[in-house]
């Protein structure tokens, strides 16, 4: 089974339901909270919407997510949906794998975690 989550807002326990149990997750991971509200390019009533229930993952709550989905069985977890001016691909990574080491997980050895690209360079195998 593989699952596809992005520009979900929130996380629900519906959503949960259907997506643990899943081999491979790509899996939304939008941005950094801080980087958002320090953008002078973004106004008020976008950042309110982004940080709101039918806005974003950031990669803490992102970072949630992938942890329950690795204890249901999830072997590989693709961060997707980056923000290009609020997120990068190294704290996406860093704030999921420090998550998971601070609950006993490891990257590498449990799961494999992989940063979706733009223009994909790489094939996924499940």
């Amino acid at each position: 089974k593989m699952s596809v989550a992005t520009d979900i807002g929130h996380i629900t326990p519906e959503l949960m339901d259907q997506i643990c149990g899943s081999s491979l997750v790509f899996w939304e991971s939008n941005h950094d909270v801080n980087m958002l509200k320090a953008n002078p390019r973004y106004p008020i009533y976008l950042k309110q919407r982004i940080l709101g229930e039918r806005g974003h993952l950031s990669n803490n709550d992102s970072s949630k997510g992938v942890l329950e989905f690795v204890k249901a069985g999830a072997r590989q977890i693709i961060l997707s949906h980056l923000s290009t001016e609020n997120n990068s691909p190294e704290l996406a990574f860093n704030s999921t794998d420090n998550y998971l080491k601070e609950n006993g997980i490891l990257q590498g050895k449990d799961v494999r975690i992989d940063i979706a690209e733009t223009f994909p360079k790489a094939i996924f195998k499940l």
